[in-house]
């Protein structure tokens, strides 16, 4: 028997359902830290609702969440996912706690138009069952990984050089912030540029910059792992760098992009080879990342010697 209800934001709870998480992606784990900082800071303009199943012992034993996407919004989309803890991850529990997040969200104004959520193609249960339930698959995004330990930089020699050469400056964020008083301003224009044209689902909707700063809290930003080029004084590329505090031996690289008046000039290249190198100072052993399938940025990973690995679907059911 499972009882389900609304989180309670309590530390005790924090645990349990990064715990229950963990349990469900232990290829991937996270921190209690970076949950609630997601949970705090969080734009409250837009829904973001946690849930648990508990037990008859009362341990939390599923948890899921649903909500509204604050960067590409639309009336009447909402997101959720939930996982289940190994020792209950039975279809019955999941088709519960399917039609509980359902139930919830009936209630809610505007009404549901429709869902999205995702999951990892490798996942064949979860997958079938979204897809018995009528989710269609919209979007793949290719999962990669590097190894960086042992890097050999012979194939890219010269390619930092020859983007320094052609007047492009590569900077770290705290460079920047040192010299330009204006920095807050440019790297949210150069950021938000970039990001209009990663794929997704939706049109990316811009946050205000009041809550794009609060990046700067994020248990896991590292401003030394910010690459930026810049371009006679105009901010015209990025590579990040997120520290991975569950492992120690990786970083998550972020996002990467040139503005596209500065593409096709290896910019791109040169910025990722410094991330790389900066990685390998720290003793972090991988880098991981994630490109929509038919982002050109995927196949310059590719070069680069990352090699993939099960990738994320994300799926829509129109109600």
């Amino acid at each position: 028997m499972f009882t389900f209800r609304p989180f309670a934001a309590s530390q005790a709870e924090y645990e349990a359902i990064v715990a229950v998480n963990t349990a469900a992606w232990p290829d991937d784990p996270s921190t209690v830290e970076d949950w609630q900082y997601n949970d705090q800071e969080y734009n409250p303009q837009y829904l973001r609702q946690r849930f648990v199943a508990e037990n008859e012992a009362k341990q939390i034993m599923a948890e899921g969440i649903c909500g509204e996407s604050s960067w590409s919004h639309v009336p009447g989309k909402y997101n959720f996912s939930f996982s289940l803890h190994p020792a209950y991850a039975n279809q019955d529990l999941a088709e519960r706690f399917y039609h509980y997040i359902l139930d919830f969200l009936a209630q809610r104004e505007p009404k549901p138009v429709y869902l999205l959520t995702h999951m990892r193609e490798d996942k064949t249960n979860r997958v079938q069952f979204l897809t018995e339930r009528g989710f269609k698959a919209i979007m793949r995004e290719n999962v990669s990984q590097a190894e960086i330990a042992d890097y050999d930089y012979s194939p890219f020699s010269g390619v930092i050089e020859q983007v320094q050469a052609a007047g492009i400056e590569l900077l770290t964020l705290p460079e920047l912030q040192a010299r330009d008083a204006d920095w807050m301003a440019k790297y949210y224009d150069l950021d938000t540029t970039i990001s209009k044209d990663v794929p997704c689902p939706d049109e990316f909707i811009p946050q205000p910059i009041e809550e794009f700063a609060k990046m700067f809290k994020l248990p896991s930003f590292l401003p030394e792992g910010l690459f930026i080029a810049v371009d006679n004084g105009h901010w015209v590329g990025l590579s990040s760098l997120r520290l991975n505090k569950a492992n120690p031996e990786k970083m998550d690289v972020d996002l990467t992009g040139v503005r596209r008046s500065h593409r096709r000039r290896r910019i791109a290249t040169a910025l990722k080879l410094l991330a790389f190198k900066y990685a390998q100072k720290r003793g972090v052993k991988f880098l991981e990342t994630f490109n929509e399938e038919a982002n050109p940025m995927y196949q310059l990973n590719l070069q680069l010697g990352f090699k993939p690995k099960p990738g994320w679907v994300t799926y829509r059911k129109d109600l």
